[in-house]
């Protein structure tokens, strides 16, 4: 195990969950013991089982959550990853800048406007991401948690995402 690898998975299948004032960091593989080399590498997060969905595989989480654990796994990765240093590189100034334990989402205004704008359209998760420079995960994160400020969903409504293409 080697941190270019967790780099790249993270990447690939991590992402940046914030909400309630909490944040995370999460990777999800089908794999658990790949998800516990890399816990027992870095010496940090937990590892979940996710719910299953029918005719899929089992999956499961490694949840990075503890404000200092964080801190330290974007520290190692940052100079490494690609695809998502803009998020972390966000959520790094965010850590800086917000010393409390627990630490809100960040989404600007005009951010949450143009994800609405954009999701009312008909776009999907993967369209907005690009449009916001953030994760499909982020987006869905961002709109479960801001949804109601644009009047979604409705009183009695279940959260209904979009399907990710």
């Amino acid at each position: 195990m080697n941190l270019e690898y967790i780099s790249g998975l993270f990447d690939g299948e991590g992402n940046i969950n914030m909400s309630r004032g909490h944040s995370q960091i999460c990777i999800t593989n089908t794999c658990r013991e790949v998800l516990e080399e890399i816990q027992q590498f870095l010496r940090m997060g937990e590892i979940y089982q996710r719910e299953k969905i029918q005719n899929r595989k089992e999956c499961y989480n490694l949840r990075i959550f503890r404000r200092k654990e964080v801190e330290d796994f974007i520290n190692l990765i940052l100079p490494k990853v690609i695809i998502k240093k803009n998020e972390l590189l966000k959520l790094k100034e965010h850590l800086k800048n917000n010393p409390q334990k627990h630490f809100p989402i960040f989404w600007s205004k005009e951010e949450i406007k143009i994800l609405s704008k954009l999701y009312f359209e008909g776009k999907t998760w993967k369209e907005i991401g690009r449009a916001l420079g953030r994760s499909y995960g982020s987006i869905r994160g961002g709109f479960k948690s801001y949804g109601k400020e644009f009047g979604y969903p409705k009183s009695g409504e279940k959260f209904v995402p979009k399907k990710f293409l």
